[in-house]
């Protein structure tokens, strides 16, 4: 339980650093640099293959992908974890 508050604190900490712009900006420019990058990337792959997008069609799918990764994560893997931590439980207080 020591570790609460010094995890309160951090997350105190976090929000007060949001409070500057500067930080703000640098940290969405990253990002969004970031994903132009990845998107590049994927864009020069696909020309590798005798394929071929543009920049903002590169960025979508990019993004779109990441969107449907972590959908697929939290919807279909994510549910079975809990379901066989729950199982155990019910089953260690015989329930089932």
């Amino acid at each position: 339980m020591e570790q609460a508050p010094t995890a309160v604190s951090q997350i105190s900490d976090a929000f007060q650093t949001l409070k500057e712009p500067r930080v703000v900006l640098v940290a969405l420019g990253g990002s969004v640099g970031t994903e132009v990058l990845y998107a590049a990337g994927f864009a020069m792959c696909v020309a590798a293959v005798g394929g071929s997008v543009t920049l903002g069609q590169a960025i979508f799918i990019n993004v779109t992908v990441s969107a449907v990764l972590i959908y697929r994560l939290v919807s279909y893997y994510l549910p079975p974890l809990w379901g066989y931590a729950s199982l155990r439980w019910l089953t260690k207080h015989d329930y089932v």
